[in-house]
């Protein structure tokens, strides 16, 4: 708040839904909440950039990270790989950059890697297949598991840049309703490729063929 009046009562609301409130000036305020949001997305941008490094060595990053945590608690913390969005993330690193009138090099960076997760998945299989003669299932379009949401998904992106590039595609989700959606069982039939958009809980036991490609970023299927 501006003045001691409405810090009082904004106290007095946030009470009923929170057991501690801690007073700051409103600047420390708004820099805790972008702070907090773009550390979670620089951290995950640092996953992503190794899975695309390991990925152009044709290695297994999850296996890899299992090795890097392995008896190393400094290394227990580090994400998983996956479509970093969503309606906070992204934003709050936007803002802080404007705030700090974008010299904020570690958020460009990590905003160049986790937007840039869906044209480098198309860009790899791109090298392999004629995707002009495959369908691309996309499995799961939210921003994240088990919610309804799509903002800012980059599986809608990632389905966005396929299209555009007149690429045949076919798309379900479990949560997020929408008239082009297919059940998870005949978006495997239909699709030569299959992307793992979104790890919702459904798809950990589906049964994929092993002549279907499958890209799992999220590593679902590689969790035991």
């Amino acid at each position: 708040g501006q003045n001691k009046k409405a810090i009082l009562e904004s106290g007095k609301l946030f009470k009923r839904v929170c057991k501690k409130i801690i007073y700051t000036e409103v600047i420390e305020a708004e820099l805790v909440k972008l702070f907090s949001n773009a550390y979670r997305y620089i951290n995950f941008s640092i996953a992503n950039q190794f899975y695309m490094l390991c990925q152009n060595q044709n290695l297994d990053f999850f296996k890899i990270r299992n090795i890097m945590r392995e008896g190393y608690s400094r290394n227990t913390n580090i994400p998983m790989s996956g479509f970093t969005a969503g309606p906070c993330l992204l934003k709050d690193t936007m803002q802080l950059s404007s705030f700090y009138n974008h010299k904020f090099p570690l958020g460009h960076s990590a905003m160049l890697i986790n937007e840039g997760i869906p044209k480098f998945i198309i860009s790899k299989i791109e090298k392999k297949y004629n995707l002009k003669k495959k369908t691309v299932g996309v499995l799961g379009l939210t921003f994240k598991s088990e919610t309804d949401d799509t903002r800012d998904s980059l599986a809608i992106k990632l389905l966005q840049i396929l299209r555009s590039k007149k690429i045949k595609t076919v798309q379900s989700d479990e949560y997020y309703k929408d008239k082009n959606n297919i059940s998870k069982n005949d978006l495997i039939k239909k699709s030569d490729i299959i992307i793992l958009a979104t790890p919702h809980k459904a798809y950990k036991k589906l049964k994929i063929g092993k002549k279907k490609l499958v890209i799992d970023i999220w590593g679902l299927f590689n969790k035991k």
